[in-house]
């Protein structure tokens, strides 16, 4: 019996929205290689996605059609090609959806559409998505009998609602779910409630209660500490996947780390070898002086902000930090690092700040506590919201790389090192797994230590700076909650996300204690310079030899053995 692999994600490097699509961009390529067959990536055709608006349409071309039904009646979805590539869109357009299939712009998941419902509309959408790909793979290839799918993501689990014959794998890159869906929802989209029913005594689960029971065990996610925090962090046990809990358990987690996502440039990787921190000192430097450069011929303008003033800060020898990527308001931390930030500088403190922020959901308006912090401190503090002039410069030349993440499945200390940046970072979930502790150092505690002590000996040497709030604090559930909730949104009372966090206990202690890491990582790389550039050469070898997209492969392949004996893996070596 024909039997092949294929990834199935809402999301691709085709049509960013977080850390799928850099999971994509690497492997399903390794896949193909330990399998010994092409594997399919499955994705909606989100035709306003930012990348997705740049693909040439003349080299996406129609393989068939199929009805799929929805509350509006039988539309029709076409299954396309990419040429000379190994991604299929599902593609939906149907003048009857009100908005559009797949409407979100720039990403998939950013849906602002006047009278419309964010929530509705992306459910909407991964239940059409679910129930069109077991029938795509009869066009996509009619002769294999048998699949394996990857799902990725609540939005893919949708596809085990709609599939009793093939062999369903499912990746956690988040804890996101879907919310309450009830049966008529489903049935709605001709999908019978008694084959994915949810928890006993409802008749209403969400996508990841319905979809996880039908899916082969364990249930994945991208590294091994995340998959550990999944069943014991109090943020992911008691508030983001409090509901999951008993499944998790049931089914079992396992973490198989994701790779680097990126390379050394060409004069770094050579300090490596032999490690050389001169070289590495001479090549930051370098690096400083080109951003300096682009940082001060950068003009503002239509669709190229910055917050700051490059006339009034100063581009002297003060340590640079860095923070960027997508804000997500419950995740990311960019309020944590303005109020560390600021305490750090209303003390006195001497260090650039240099902020990147990809805005989210609530698009740039929802920084504004970053606006102030660069009005209130112009000499010290730049923002760039969504765009990145002179940013590869600037993150080699940065000394240290900012990452307060409230949670972090995989996380970008990596992107950090093999550019050359140490960095300071939150203890949670994959960031442990990438960044070895400095413990001479004031942010140290036993909280962090009690963390790391399982990756890490007395005498592994330190790539980093990690921080920690306290163990102890009593309104911890509560103030999680509080965060997750985002009430600022909604109470009426022209709060920011800053304003509405900042007298929360656990929020207070995060940011203290980010604050003694900013001054700790200071301190370090002006008055032990030869530490600080052996740390990020031994950050930069750290990642290289713990982390591959083989080895993350070669993981999958081997479950996916033990489920699917005729899928025949041809394990591989290499980094």
């Amino acid at each position: 019996m024909k039997q092949r692999v294929a990834v199935v994600t809402y999301e691709t490097p085709h049509a960013r929205g977080g850390g799928i699509a850099a999971v994509l961009g690497h492997q399903p390529a390794l896949l193909r290689t330990v399998l010994g067959q092409s594997v399919p990536v499955i994705t909606p055709r989100h035709r306003k996605a930012a990348d997705m608006k740049r693909l040439p349409n003349d080299e996406i071309r129609t393989l068939g059609s199929l009805d799929v039904r929805c509350p509006v009646g039988q539309v029709v979805m076409e299954v396309q090609f990419y040429n000379n590539t190994n991604t299929y869109f599902l593609d939906v357009a149907d003048p009857r959806l009100t908005p559009q299939a797949f409407p979100g712009d720039p990403t998939p998941y950013s849906i602002k559409i006047p009278g419309t419902n964010a929530a509705d509309v992306l459910l909407r959408d991964a239940l059409l998505f679910g129930v069109g790909v077991p029938r795509a793979l009869k066009i996509i290839d009619p002769d294999t009998e048998s699949w394996i799918l990857l799902l990725q993501d609540w939005q893919a689990a949708t596809v085990a609602f709609c599939s009793t014959e093939h062999a369903l794998f499912l990746t956690l890159h988040n804890s996101y779910d879907s919310g309450a869906v009830p049966d008529r929802t489903l049935r709605d989209y001709d999908i019978d409630p008694a084959l994915c029913p949810g928890p006993v005594g409802t008749n209403a689960g969400s996508v990841l209660e319905r979809a996880i029971p039908r899916c082969r065990t364990p249930i994945f996610t991208v590294s091994q500490q995340f998959a550990a925090d999944l069943t014991t962090d109090t943020f992911q046990t008691r508030v983001m996947a409090d509901h999951l809990q008993r499944l998790l358990s049931a089914r079992g987690v396992q973490g198989i780390d994701n790779g680097p996502f990126v390379a050394s440039p060409p004069e770094f990787f050579a300090a490596l070898d032999p490690p050389d921190p001169a070289k590495v000192k001479a090549w930051k430097s370098g690096q400083r002086a080109l951003a300096t450069e682009a940082l001060r011929e950068f003009e503002p303008g239509p669709g190229k902000p910055r917050w700051g003033d490059t006339r009034r800060f100063d581009f002297g020898s003060h340590v640079w930090f860095i923070m960027a990527g997508r804000d997500d308001t419950r995740q990311k931390g960019y309020d944590v690092a303005a109020s560390a930030v600021r305490v750090y500088l209303s003390r006195g403190g001497k260090a650039q700040f240099l902020f990147y922020p990809i805005p989210g959901d609530e698009g740039a308006d929802g920084l504004s506590f970053l606006e102030r912090l660069a009005l209130d401190f112009p000499e010290h503090v730049l923002v760039f919201p969504g765009f990145f002039p002179g940013f590869e410069a600037v993150l080699r030349g940065a000394s240290f790389g900012l990452m307060p993440s409230l949670y972090e499945p995989f996380g970008m200390a990596n992107e950090f090192y093999l550019k050359g940046v140490a960095v300071v970072a939150r203890t949670t979930g994959g960031i442990i797994q990438q960044v070895v502790p400095l413990r001479a150092c004031g942010s140290f505690s036993a909280a962090v230590w009690d963390k790391c002590a399982s990756y890490y000996s007395f005498s592994s040497p330190p790539t980093g700076i990690l921080f920690r709030e306290a163990d102890d604090i009593s309104a911890r559930v509560i103030d999680w909650k509080r965060i997750n909730t985002a009430s600022y949104l909604t109470d009426g009372r022209g709060r920011d996300r800053l304003q509405d966090r900042e007298n929360l206990p656990l929020f207070q202690s995060m940011s203290e204690e980010l604050c003694i890491g900013i001054a700790d990582a200071v301190r370090l790389s002006t008055e032990n310079p030869q530490l600080y550039f052996s740390m990020i050469i031994a950050g930069a070898l750290h990642v290289q030899r713990s982390f591959s997209w083989v080895q993350n492969a070669n993981q999958y392949a081997r479950f996916m053995q033990g489920a699917a004996p005729q899928a025949k893996a041809v394990y591989v070596g290499g980094v």
